[in-house]
């Protein structure tokens, strides 16, 4: 196994840490309208894993590279904003409030749950976007 770190046991860590900490949040986004959690938090700490590998290996790699450079995590926050909108209008145009699904056009279904996850996944979106996108420019500056 090649590293490019010179820290072997870091890099091992890491690379186990990784899939687990993607397992959790992954876990609390599908159980966020059931149980404490939700989107928010679910994009915080599918955040974690992007910012450990940029710490551990920059831009020495090609994935690196494309975190560092490209605007990914940009075009991420405003697909998940879009998201969002896009739901609120769909309540809008049942003559109802904006995100207020339930009264005639989904009322107890299990489309409003898939609704509700819709929204999830759009403010999951926006806040991995946003975090990774404080924290590279952050890692930007400090490097020049």
């Amino acid at each position: 196994m090649y590293s490019t770190i010179q820290n072997k046991i870091l890099d091992l860590c890491v690379r186990i840490l990784i899939p687990i900490i993607l397992m959790i949040g992954f876990y609390i986004l599908f159980h966020g309208e059931i149980s404490a959690g939700g989107g928010f938090q679910a994009g915080i700490i599918f955040s974690i894993p992007i910012i450990i590998y940029i710490l551990l290996y920059g831009n020495k790699t090609h994935q690196g590279h494309f975190f560092l450079e490209s605007r990914f995590f940009e075009l991420l926050s405003y697909i998940g904003v879009l998201m969002y909108i896009l739901v609120g209008i769909i309540g809008m145009i049942s003559n109802d409030s904006f995100l207020n699904l339930t009264k005639e056009l989904i009322p107890n279904t299990i489309m409003e749950k898939v609704y509700i996850f819709i929204i999830e996944i759009g403010i999951c979106m926006t806040i991995f976007g946003t975090m990774c996108n404080i924290f590279i420019s952050m890692y930007k500056v400090k490097k020049n």
